[in-house]
């Protein structure tokens, strides 16, 4: 897993909390972002493995993140999981369709599987 880099873009501060200390205790290489415009920055800074991704986010949301990964050459590799607030089907349509792996409505995934989904990606 030491090439392992995960990439966390979520603006709520209770997930942030929750993200940054239980990915520190499972041992996974990785950085929370609050925003799309710095998700951007850190990709651009150091190429992630997996990019955890939050839809509604100040500055720029996830789908323009996507949007713009879509666009840059050399991230086609780079794995993305949309976990969103957002369930409606056109929702998760349109993030798969910009290049998401997975997706997952935060309320509906325990922080166990969502490990063990990350995990699947090193």
């Amino acid at each position: 897993m030491s090439d392992f880099y995960l990439i966390v873009a979520e603006d709520d501060p209770f997930y942030n909390k929750i993200y940054k200390s239980e990915l520190k205790l499972a041992g996974i290489n990785h950085v929370v972002v609050e925003n799309g415009v710095q998700a951007i920055e850190e990709i651009k800074k150091q190429k992630p493995t997996l990019l955890l991704l939050d839809l509604i986010m100040p500055e720029k949301d996830g789908f323009e993140v996507l949007e713009e990964l879509q666009a840059m050459d050399g991230y086609e590799d780079m794995s993305i999981i949309v976990m969103s607030n957002l369930g409606q089907d056109e929702d998760v349509a349109r993030a798969k369709e910009l290049g998401a792996k997975d997706y997952f409505v935060k309320a509906n995934i325990s922080l166990p599987e969502l490990l063990d989904k990350i995990r699947s990606y090193t």
